[in-house]
């Protein structure tokens, strides 16, 4: 393990909170939860760069002497953990931040292209992966915080959601919180232009 744990507790975020911006040599792993990380120069919710989930490391700007750092919101309620960076271990966290970055890359192609639903399925997906969301009902994003990363409106995210609880692909009464049926929304097959919850009726039963 290249960073070290400082002794400071957890970091915990609820929802909608920002993580502080870290200091000289501060990075923070983040240990359950998700984060978008958004532009500095942006406001508010705007600007979204990228997501961060359990593992990732954010901060590693400073590293690199860079003046500013993303913002990053939490879009679930996270813990983060303080590390450290030695001198000696920075060309190795470096190189494993860059392999990370090329993975979120692809996951960010993957949530702003294609159709809505599937784009709401990889996002659901990458957080059941990360989060053992088909474990237990827990948090998701707010309908809103769901729309900007998916690039889509509020109320098409809305009615996919609507259609994945109706045939179990999605359970859970909380509107921000679920457990999702990942071995069979890996399965399923959207049509195109698919967005009402009738129209997920179809594919399913076409699959039957």
């Amino acid at each position: 393990m290249y960073l070290q744990e400082q002794e400071a507790a957890p970091l915990v975020l609820k929802s909608g909170a920002c993580l502080p911006p870290p200091g000289t040599g501060r990075v923070w792993r983040l240990e359950s939860g998700a984060l978008r990380i958004n532009n500095p120069q942006a406001l508010g919710q705007t600007g979204l760069l990228s997501l961060a989930l359990p593992g990732d490391r954010i901060g590693l700007e400073c590293l690199a002497g860079l003046a500013q750092t993303p913002l990053a919101y939490a879009i679930t309620p996270a813990v983060l953990i303080a590390v450290e960076v030695a001198d000696s271990e920075i060309t190795d966290v470096m190189k494993q931040a860059y392999l990370s970055a090329r993975q979120r890359c692809a996951d960010m192609v993957m949530l702003r292209t294609g159709s809505v639903p599937n784009r709401v399925r990889y996002l659901l997906l990458l957080l059941a992966d990360s989060q053992q969301l088909d474990q237990r009902d827990n948090a998701l994003p707010s309908l809103r915080d769901m729309a900007q990363v998916v690039d889509a409106s509020i109320e098409t995210v809305s009615r996919v959601l609507g259609g994945l609880r109706q045939f179990d692909l999605l359970q859970g009464r909380r509107q921000q919180g679920g457990t999702v049926n990942a071995t069979h929304l890996r399965q399923f097959t959207f049509l195109p232009g698919m967005t009402s919850s009738s129209a997920l009726g179809r594919s399913r039963c076409a699959q039957a």
